[in-house]
């Protein structure tokens, strides 16, 4: 599940919450408890039935099954749910997208020659650098002041004390901000 929380980090933070009442569930049933489950399975202190979901793509006019804007979600089929929304974003919804682009990569280079690599290693190629040390050596040489100011301007050494201390999380925003993108290319 961890992986639709790569590709949309609210939808996945939501079926990561519906995922720990899938399992709340199955200990429940395991111990054999007699309890009612639609009062006691609550996603954000309300009955699953009452969060108003229907077995649609969240986001889109896509039904999962059959009829599924007509299928409400309920503590009786919320865990098929999950499976389909697994399903249609990291399963059977996305294979012929996968192949389409094997297909097209395949006419410009072998994909089979990048099976050497993780896949870190060519997420970090194609998408730049996550990690990249911010400190004042690598810093200072790559950012070249202009326009009237030079490396002694008290606003070139603020800048650079400034992007020193962001976090990672402020690290990507700034980025994005100056180049459009959030990572640095392969380096630096």
């Amino acid at each position: 599940m961890n992986k639709i929380f790569r590709i949309d980090k609210y939808l996945g933070a939501a079926i990561i919450d519906l995922s720990k009442l899938a399992l709340e569930k199955e200990r429940l049933l395991r111990e054999n408890r007699k309890v009612n489950l639609e009062e006691e399975l609550l996603y954000n202190n309300k009955r699953i039935s009452d969060v108003d979901l229907y077995f649609i793509l969240p986001g889109t006019n896509l039904e999962l099954i059959e009829n599924g804007a007509d299928i409400k979600l309920t503590t009786e089929n919320f865990e098929e749910y999950l499976k389909l929304i697994n399903d249609s974003l990291c399963g059977s919804g996305v294979k012929d997208y996968i192949t389409a682009f094997k297909q097209g990569f395949n006419t410009v280079f072998d994909i089979n020659n990048l099976k050497c690599f993780q896949t870190s290693e060519i997420e970090e190629i194609l998408c730049g650098s996550i990690n990249e040390a911010w400190d004042k050596d690598t810093l200072s040489p790559n950012i070249i002041p202009n326009h009237g100011y030079d490396r002694n301007s008290l606003q070139y050494k603020y800048l650079i004390a400034l992007m020193m201390e962001l976090t990672a999380t402020e690290k990507k925003k700034f980025l994005f901000f100056v180049t459009g993108c959030p990572r640095l290319p392969l380096g630096g």
